[in-house]
């Protein structure tokens, strides 16, 4: 089992994610209404991908250094605040006006179910 850090640590690390998330979403939102949320999806899930997996090769050193996983971390944040605007605004563009109440009920069951499996996998 890898264990490193202490909670300060990963506090400074989830801090790093969200205010950068936080601070750009707005502008995430506006860029997803003007480029095609494809392009924007793919660009960001590619960086959230990229910065993910170097987090992981970092966890694997004996003494992973906190500020790299926390700058990385900033990184998959902007790119979420791409992201989740692109995919909110791409749901009415795959389904009818009848079925996007059901379709957003249902992609918000799917993000839950795989947040909470996928953390649980992860542990």
């Amino acid at each position: 089992m890898l264990a490193h850090g202490t909670v300060t640590d990963l506090g400074v690390v989830y801090f790093a994610r969200e205010a950068v998330s936080v601070a750009l979403v707005l502008a995430g939102g506006v860029f997803a209404d003007r480029v095609p949320r494809r392009r924007v999806l793919i660009a960001s899930y590619g960086v959230e991908a990229v910065a993910t997996g170097m987090i992981a090769l970092l966890i694997a050193r004996p003494d992973p250094p906190i500020a790299a996983i926390a700058i990385l971390a900033a990184f998959g944040g902007a790119a979420a605040a791409f992201s989740v605007p692109a995919a909110v605004g791409l749901m009415p563009e795959l389904v009818d006006a009848e079925h996007l109440h059901a379709a957003n009920a249902l992609g918000g069951i799917v993000w839950s179910s795989t947040t909470v499996v996928g953390a649980a996998l992860g542990a």
